[in-house]
């Protein structure tokens, strides 16, 4: 490869060389015109010129040269390209592969330029994938975040279904207890009445310390008494202890027998009762049971629905980030592809232009 230096002495030497060998003519002159003026020269007309040496000229002022040297070489292109191949000596040669060296070191470098912006436009079409994959990713997310939603919103409902049941079926639980249960209470409270009426208030006529008998025969409507034990119960109740005889004994005792009976009767129809009253207050419990895990249940999905949907707020804001990003990186990839196809052109156009011009005139 030939310094600048040697490009520019060697053609100063093909200059001289190529005048000194240029055939020499005679100068001739022009006749004069009439009244001694001498004639007028004709318009210039536009001079052809090879479009093949129009796209070498075009080549070497593409070239890394100083411009003593382009101007060396663009003089040198009649006496070198101009001349058919045939006729060619060997310093016209010399100073064609000079002029191939030229091209050839263009060449060069617009490929390595091409070759520099095809790697730029890979690594951007690279990160272009990369944001891409990105965003469908975050697209995939999305898609499963709201199908979870989705799922929580069907469950959520289903349990508040379950909660209603399980409401109906408390409340039906509760009504039976209360409707077939009355009986049972008011049997208890009345046997607790009577025990008490025995414990005290016939106590206390037995000790002739109350005379008072109205609030025991309460207790006693629904028994059929004997009309001689009621016309006998005021004067009896009404004696002291001490002016008591066998009769009025004979009453407070068959009126204590009728308690004694009542209390027996209610407790019999009591412990029949029970275990009924007892399979009742289990189906309330188990009906609250089944209340309680229906709405802590309901409640766990609303919780789990909320959560899922925080999830897919946070999905569906990476999607538009992940968009955003991939719109951003727009400009900059079509700038990377811009340049690496400016530099496609620019080579096509080179060596199918300027590269075959001096191929054609060089053959």
């Amino acid at each position: 490869k030939h310094s600048q230096e040697t490009l520019l002495a060697f053609g100063f030497w093909f200059l001289a060389y190529s005048k000194a060998m240029a055939p020499k003519q005679g100068a001739k002159r022009g006749r004069p015109s009439k009244g001694g003026q001498p004639p007028k020269e004709p318009p210039a007309k536009k001079a052809y010129e090879d479009p093949n040496l129009v796209g070498v000229k075009e080549a070497i002022n593409k070239a890394d040269l100083t411009d003593s040297v382009k101007q060396m070489f663009l003089v040198c292109l009649a006496n070198s390209l101009g001349v058919p191949s045939a006729e060619r000596h060997e310093s016209q040669a010399t100073v064609i592969n000079m002029i191939r060296e030229v091209i050839d070191g263009v060449t060069s470098k617009l490929k390595d330029a091409l070759e520099e912006e095809k790697a730029k436009a890979a690594d951007a079409e690279g990160q272009k994938e990369k944001l891409q994959e990105a965003l469908v990713q975050a697209e995939q997310e999305l898609g499963r975040a709201e199908e979870a939603v989705q799922a929580k919103d069907s469950a959520l409902a289903d349990s508040a279904t379950a909660v209603t049941v399980a409401k109906d079926a408390l409340f039906e639980c509760q009504e039976e207890q209360k409707s077939k249960d009355s009986a049972l209470v008011q049997a208890r409270e009345r046997k607790a009445a009577i025990q008490k009426a025995l414990a005290e208030d016939f106590q206390a006529i037995m000790d002739g310390t109350s005379a008072s008998y109205q609030g025991i025969l309460a207790l006693l409507q629904d028994v059929s008494l004997d009309a001689s034990l009621l016309s006998a119960l005021p004067k009896t109740c009404g004696k002291a202890f001490s002016e008591r005889g066998q009769f009025d004994t004979m009453v407070l005792d068959q009126l204590k027998s009728i308690l004694i009976g009542k209390e027996n009767e209610l407790a019999t129809a009591i412990a029949e009762a029970e275990p009924a009253a007892a399979e009742r207050t289990a189906a309330v419990e188990a009906a609250q049971s089944g209340l309680d895990g229906a709405t802590a249940a309901s409640r766990q999905v609303s919780q789990e629905l909320a959560e899922t949907k925080k999830v897919a707020a946070q999905a569906k804001a990476a999607v538009q980030e992940a968009q955003q990003a991939l719109d951003d990186y727009g400009p900059k990839f079509a700038e990377a592809t811009k340049e690496r196809d400016e530099k496609a052109i620019e080579l096509e156009n080179w060596t199918e232009y300027n590269v075959a011009s001096f191929e054609f005139l060089a053959a």
